[in-house]
């Protein structure tokens, strides 16, 4: 992104523990790339959940 002038969003999709955007992600992508998050780039955070009954099957195939 540092040497990107567009507008980019940075999707996080994983199960993190609550903090972890703003206290690790959030300061290393601003650092990274000189910009400010919600300013100059977005950041968004989706939760992948895996059912522990079926998790195979959830995850082969992918929805996505």
């Amino acid at each position: 992104m540092k040497d990107k002038a567009a507008w980019h969003t940075v999707v996080i999709r994983s199960s993190i523990l609550p903090g972890t955007m703003h206290k690790t992600v959030i300061p290393i992508l601003e650092e990274s790339s000189g910009k400010k998050a919600g300013a100059e780039f977005g950041v968004s955070h989706n939760p992948e959940f895996l059912r522990e009954g079926s998790a195979v099957k959830d995850f082969d195939p992918p929805r996505r």
